[in-house]
């Protein structure tokens, strides 16, 4: 008897999948935070399935503290009953929003299942994150930058948390290549931490925010830096995640700044005017003549 009732619930569970999707790798909070929900017929021949009242009841959300958020309902109304075709499916789209509002949570990696007809989904984990701005100030001039969290939401999400612990103030911009970028942070980078690569079509001009790593894509750590002209050659190879919104002027005054490569002392190269090429990285590292100092950093809420 105990046999023949497995039997049975392992046919049930093969017969029907519900699931959940998404192409966002960010959720503003504050804005739409869409998931899509499906429930699809598994066998060859017509079933009769019931589409949830309210598909958002089923939802179980869980915050980057694993803290559950929002629990799965109580409710189990259906608004009707649907008949499918064998390996046919529908779902819709749904505004999953409301299901964190007023809540207090940690941003950061949030995980989605969701349950219906007595099955269990996939698990979706999506960066839920809000729009910020940093504010910089610097002994050459101050400029606010801009995030892209949609793109390189954990860049973005590790930038943020270094700047809100003060790990920037009073920090360097120690790399200068007048006519190509400018690069701030811990030159001995930071331990225990290397971020995935999240390469973009983002494209690498004036102003652009972009972190700096290692030979590895996978290496990133706390140093960033910001170009000075249009670098068309990085793009898509360095993980762009904010620009450069107000002050801009400040920061291309750094082309002005004299470095180790003006000239060179090692074989007499001039890099003062612009990234030239048979750049002689052997001989120098680029290092400013005067010190380019991060003052402060600021984190503020960006409310459209």
């Amino acid at each position: 008897m105990m046999l023949a009732t497995a039997l049975l619930l392992l046919v049930q569970a093969e017969t029907v999948k519900v699931s959940l999707e998404t192409s966002a790798k960010r959720f503003n909070p504050d804005g739409e935070m869409r998931l899509k929900f499906t429930i699809e017929n598994l066998t060859e021949g017509e079933l009769s399935l019931d589409e949830p009242a309210d598909w958002v009841d089923g939802l179980e959300v869980r915050d980057a503290k694993n803290t559950i958020i929002k629990a799965v309902g109580t409710s189990k109304a259906s608004k009707r009953s649907q008949k499918v075709d064998g390996r046919g499916f529908f779902g819709r789209t749904v505004n999953v929003a409301a299901a964190l509002k007023g809540k207090t949570f940690e941003e950061g990696a949030f995980k989605f299942k969701w349950c219906w007809l007595g099955r269990t989904s996939n698990e979706v984990t999506v960066t839920v994150l809000r729009d910020y701005e940093v504010k910089v100030e610097t002994n050459f001039g101050d400029f606010t930058i801009e995030f892209f969290p949609d793109v390189a939401p954990n860049h973005v999400m590790h930038f943020l948390q270094l700047v809100r612990a003060g790990f920037y103030d009073k920090k360097k911009f120690y790399k200068l290549i007048p006519g190509a970028i400018a690069q701030g942070g811990n030159e001995t980078g930071e331990a225990n931490v290397a971020l995935k690569a999240e390469f973009s079509d983002r494209p690498h001009k004036v102003g652009t925010l972009s972190a700096a790593r290692g030979n590895d894509p996978d290496s990133a750590s706390s140093e960033f830096f910001i170009c000075l002209a249009e670098q068309k050659n990085l793009d898509g190879r360095y993980s762009v995640f904010g620009q450069v919104k107000d002050g801009l002027d400040s920061v291309k005054e750094l082309n002005r700044i004299k470095t180790d490569h003006s000239p060179c002392g090692g074989c007499g190269k001039n890099l003062a005017a612009g990234y030239a090429e048979g750049h002689c990285g052997n001989h120098h590292h680029d290092t400013p003549q005067v010190e380019l100092i991060i003052k402060t950093m600021k984190v503020i809420e960006n409310k459209k």
